[in-house]
């Protein structure tokens, strides 16, 4: 944080959630789902190591430097899915599910997903995923400020955004009866910041082992 905020943290922060969802079988082979959320958070909601690039000066002499970012004392978000599951036959499942939120801050999201999954023998499951992640713009962020705002932010994630990311996963029991599992997984992301026409690619990887008693 920069020098004279200090009496302003650390600082408080509140947040409640609450959700709920329902699965519904529709035969032997297939089944629908649905749920929703609400979160609500109040207090301090800006981080104090962010800071927004601000124009000090007037005309064109005028240069961007950064200041303390500011964003309203609270937040409410909605959000919501619905999706289904259909078992094809020979091993294979497909899955697919579209998820979406809406915010006060006017952050709206779509988030499309897809999943086949494979037996593969008796103790191993390989899934291939595949999510599209699209988000607009916060009513009140911006790359860089004419002037200095009640509210302002750096932080470039209430801009809009546009993610693309694969995955493949494999699980395999250790034990006839599954309670030992070993699970690999590996994701590919596109990340665009589609105000700042950047891109960020990454390569996510994970191995975890569980025991179920």
């Amino acid at each position: 944080m920069a020098e004279g905020e200090e009496a302003s943290w650390p600082a408080s922060h509140q947040r409640i959630v609450a959700g709920a969802g329902v699965t519904q079988l529709l035969g032997p082979r297939i089944d629908v789902s649905a749920g929703v959320g609400v979160s609500w958070q109040s207090g301090a909601l800006q981080s104090p190591y962010r800071r927004a690039m601000v124009r000090d000066g007037g005309g064109l002499i005028g240069t961007y430097d950064p200041e303390p970012e500011r964003h309203p004392g609270e937040r409410t978000r909605v959000t919501g899915f619905a999706g289904g599951g259909w078992y094809v036959g020979r091993g294979l499942a497909l899955h697919g599910r579209l998820g979406g939120y809406v915010d006060t801050w006017n952050v709206v999201a779509l988030v499309p997903e897809i999943e086949a999954a494979f037996e593969l023998g008796s103790r191993a499951v390989a899934s291939l995923g595949y999510r599209f992640y699209t988000q607009g713009r916060a009513s009140f962020y911006e790359e860089r400020y004419e002037g200095t705002h009640a509210t302002q932010s750096g932080d470039r994630r209430l801009g809009a955004v546009e993610e693309h990311v694969g995955s493949l996963e494999l699980s395999v029991a250790l034990t006839a009866d599954r309670a030992l599992e070993v699970t690999g997984r590996y994701g590919l992301s596109r990340l665009a910041y589609v105000d700042l026409a950047r891109e960020v690619t990454a390569h996510m990887a994970s191995l975890a082992l569980s025991l179920a008693y």
